[in-house]
């Protein structure tokens, strides 16, 4: 099965919809001049409703027939977001008559949105696991504190025997006892 993608004023391509997702957008990708250096910017492709296909989030050998309808007219779509904030900022289609359609731009504005909060959502999830980490960590450096003049502890008290080499401490009780007074039993 073919689908229709359209570039512009009476030019339009076919694409086979048997071929795998990423044949298709690199195929569309050098047809419409779509660049993106740094990979801030995706290529997707949207119906004719403005209604995102997310081909581009799919396995690279998955056949894009599975995702859209038999000879649908398929609109090359930008989805673009800030390097710095990570925002997805509004997606752009790539036929500028679409822009023209307020159901389009509005349908692919509302999945913008859904997407963005999404993002939101997982970030929010993200601060809280890293605190959480924070917060175990310093637990345990405190604990590691605590427990380290006790030890400290022990061994002055093990220091301030006199320096007499015959005596020796129990690993329980830390407590000396002296070679004289040990009996075998």
């Amino acid at each position: 099965m073919f689908s229709t993608i359209p570039l512009g004023e009476n030019n339009n391509i076919l694409v086979n919809t048997q071929c795998g997702s990423r044949s298709v957008l690199d195929y569309i990708k050098e047809r419409v001049d779509f660049y993106s250096p740094d990979e801030a910017a995706r290529l997707d492709l949207a119906d004719e409703d403005g209604q995102l296909k997310f081909i581009s989030y799919q396995h690279a050998m998955r056949p894009v027939c599975d995702l859209v309808q038999p000879r649908a007219v398929l609109i090359p779509v930008k989805i673009e977001r800030d390097m710095e904030t990570f925002c997805y900022k509004p997606f752009t289609p790539l036929v500028g008559d679409m822009e023209l359609k307020p159901k389009f731009q509005a349908r692919l504005n509302l999945q913008r949105d859904s997407m963005e909060r999404r993002r939101l959502e997982m970030e929010k999830i993200r601060l809280e696991e890293e605190k959480q980490c924070q917060l175990e960590t310093l637990k345990e450096k405190k604990e590691a504190m605590e427990s380290k003049p006790d030890k400290q502890e022990s061994q002055r008290d093990r220091s301030n025997l006199g320096g007499n080499q015959n005596l020796k401490c129990t690993g329980s009780a830390s407590r000396p006892i002296s070679n004289k007074n040990y009996k075998r039993p």
